[in-house]
């Protein structure tokens, strides 16, 4: 019975460690790259889906409809490639996001039919 309860234990916490901020679907209606003016990581990589989904919910009083990515971000160049391969094949894709700010920072995209 004790393992059975260290087990629960184990399995509750990692659910709880794999939560999201943010879960959205949708095709990529607009893709925003913003270049030097803007500094890095100020939101250099901004997507927005088609989905009436708020990307995550935030603080601020207007909530951006867009996720974001910056370029020092893990991964970047992948997800971009991603994101552009999605947009460009009309793909259906999902944005899990942690909320930094008040912004959706994009965490995971999965891209699939439709």
């Amino acid at each position: 019975m004790k393992n059975f309860f260290c087990a629960m234990l184990f399995f509750f916490a990692s659910v709880q460690a794999t939560a999201w901020d943010g879960v959205t679907s949708g095709k990529i209606a607009q893709i925003e790259a913003v270049g030097g003016a803007g500094g890095a990581g100020n939101f250099d990589l901004r997507v927005y889906l088609s989905s009436a989904t708020p990307p995550c919910p935030s603080e601020i009083a207007s909530p951006p409809a867009w996720s974001y990515l910056n370029a020092a971000d893990a991964n970047y160049k992948g997800i971009l490639s991603i994101l552009l391969m999605a947009q460009a094949l009309n793909k259906t894709v999902t944005i899990h996001s942690n909320r930094v700010a008040g912004y959706c920072q994009i965490a995971w995209v999965i891209v699939s039919e439709g």
